[in-house]
Order: structure tokens, then C-alpha cells, then sequence
């Protein structure tokens, strides 16, 4: 989630620059529009060429008109996908954490072994309250956030749409 956030910010730094730019150039392209409306208005001869010059104009002023509005609607979008997305991955993951708790330790680890891409990492620290670790571990969520249809099971182990991989453990307790 944390990745899908930067990426909109990302994406909204590039629109914040060029909704400006789009905004000074509207008015430009609708005085020319006027200004080669009237020269066809009082032109007696062939306007051929103005014409298809007003004609080029009013299709770039709709092209800008119509970037300009999805430019202005894209962050409220990815915001509101950004929203059901982290709240569907909360569920999802309440939903594990409900399975590990039901689950024997055997069916435990191998949900864990599903979903985590190269286990969990405990890092020993000391506070002024005592020992605590930070846990980290990188999440591989395909297999979590499939559809019911989807071919892995959380609960599957290896050989039934589980992980094929195999890592080794060892436990160590430094504090």
C-alpha cells in the first residue's frame, strides 16, 4: 500500500504541473478561435484556409478541455481506489490473521510460508522498557488476494497451489 500511495503522489506532483500550463494555453486557443471566426465572418473570398486552420484550433482546444478534466478527476479517483484497495487488504489480512489463530501450527506455517516471500526477519533491540524485535518481511499477496476462484489457497501447501519453496529455519533468541 505503501507503494501504491507513492505512486499517486508521484502521478499528482506531474498533473499539479501541467493543469497550470493547460489552463494559461485555454484562453489563448479560444481568442484565436474568435479572432479567425470574425476573419471568416468578413473575409468575401475563399476561406478555405481559415477554416481549416479554426477547425485545427477547436479540435485542440477540445483535446486540452478534455485532459484538463480528467487531470483535475485522476486524484480524486486514485484516492478513492487507493481507499477500497488498503481496506480490502486490511480484511483480507484480518481474515489470516483469523485462519492462523483457527489453524494447528502446521497449517499455520504453511500459510505463513505462502504468503511471506522470504520469511519474517526479527530484529533484537533494547528499550528502556526491555527487549523488543522489529518484524519484517516482505508479503507476496497474489496468492492472498485472489479471487475465491483463484488457484492458491491460503491454506494450500506445497504441491497444492501453495509455494514450491523450501527455507530453511533456525531460531535464536539474543535478548
Amino acid at each position: 500500500m505503501r507503494e501504491l500511495r507513492k505512486r499517486v503522489a508521484e502521478r499528482s506532483r506531474t498533473t499539479n504541473t501541467e493543469i497550470p500550463r493547460i489552463e494559461a494555453e485555454l484562453p489563448k486557443l479560444r481568442k484565436e478561435i474568435e479572432n479567425m471566426a470574425e476573419a471568416i465572418a468578413v473575409t468575401c473570398g475563399s476561406v478555405d484556409v481559415l477554416a481549416k486552420k479554426l477547425a485545427e484550433r477547436q479540435e485542440k482546444l477540445s483535446s486540452l478541455e478534455a485532459r484538463l478534466i480528467l487531470l483535475k478527476s485522476a486524484p480524486d479517483v486514485l484516492a478513492l481506489e487507493t481507499r477500497r484497495l488498503e481496506r480490502d487488504a486490511r480484511e483480507r489480512l484480518k481474515n489470516l490473521r483469523e485462519v492462523l489463530h483457527r489453524a494447528d501450527v502446521t497449517k499455520a506455517r504453511q500459510v505463513l510460508h505462502t504468503v511471506l516471500e522470504d520469511g519474517l526477519r526479527f530484529t533484537p533491540r533494547r528499550t528502556a522498557d526491555g527487549c523488543e524485535y522489529r518484524i519484517e518481511g516482505r508479503l507476496v499477496l497474489g496468492g492472498l488476494l485472489t479471487s475465491a476462484s483463484g488457484a492458491m489457497s491460503p491454506l494450500a501447501g506445497p504441491g497444492e497451489g501453495g509455494s514450491e519453496r523450501g527455507r530453511p529455519r533456525r531460531d535464536s533468541n539474543p535478548c
